[in-house]
């Protein structure tokens, strides 16, 4: 299962049927902020294209959310691992942010994340992404689609760590949605494509928002990225590794 790389023959065929996301939608939109861009000392804008499109996925999120807060039942017990009775300490943009980062997850992953999280939702009658739930549901969809589509994958210990829950409710979690997507992982063009289109189209509608979320996150941020992580927590394993799969899941 993880030994499928969608991704790889996705760019290979760039521009193939339509299903690419326009490439010049970010570059259009730090075109017109040169000093947050000067914030990133890298020659490509990989990592700006990535926390764009972070702060873009928390924002879809996050409306998610706010409908599901008016229509939503209490709490749905067979979803219980999801629910976090504490108001969480981080703002869902901030929370993805941190977590993209520190994972140094690639942005294909977080529109990953976008498709899982839709078909998570489409097994339920009633929205089930609400306050409480969203940041342990977003927090695994993105774990699997860290796994999935990412060539290295650190271990669900550090993933446990920056998603603040423990590492035995991360592998409750991830067990959970993986037998409600049927185990299946795959994501097609379209459905990869339609998920970058919209993200891009978040960035590109309200990118004076974004920018300026992004200037307060960097210049907040104090730890260094994956770079500082604990010693037991910085091992990395290639995807292709079958341990990874026995000890995280």
């Amino acid at each position: 299962m993880f030994s499928e790389r969608p991704i790889r023959s996705f760019k290979r065929k760039e521009g193939d049927n339509g299903a690419t996301p326009p490439r010049s939608a970010l570059a259009d939109a730090a075109s017109i902020n040169k000093p947050l861009t000067h914030m990133y000392e890298i020659s490509d804008h990989a990592e700006f294209e990535r926390d764009c499109l972070a702060i873009a996925l928390a924002m879809t999120v996050d409306h998610m959310a706010s409908i599901g807060n008016r229509l939503a039942p209490t709490q749905i017990l067979h979803l219980a691992e999801f629910h976090d009775h504490r108001l969480p300490h981080l703002p869902l943009q901030q929370f993805v942010f941190e977590f993209s980062r520190n994972s140094d997850c690639s942005s294909a992953a977080l529109a990953f994340a976008l498709v899982y999280l839709s078909r998570f939702c489409c097994y339920f009658p009633l929205p089930v992404v609400t306050s409480s739930t969203v940041h342990r549901m977003l927090l695994t969809c993105l774990v699997l689609a860290i796994k999935f589509v990412d060539d290295r994958v650190m271990l669900n210990a550090h993933y446990a760590t920056i998603g603040h829950v423990t590492l035995h409710h991360l592998n409750r979690c991830e067990n959970l949605v993986l037998k409600r997507l049927g185990w299946s992982l795959f994501v097609n063009k379209g459905e990869y494509g339609h998920s970058r289109m919209a993200l891009d189209g978040i960035v590109q509608l309200d990118v004076s928002r974004i920018f300026k979320i992004l200037s307060q996150f960097r210049q907040d941020q104090t730890v260094p990225l994956c770079l500082a992580v604990s010693a037991e927590h910085e091992e990395s394993v290639d995807i292709e590794d079958d341990s990874i799969v026995s000890e995280n899941f």
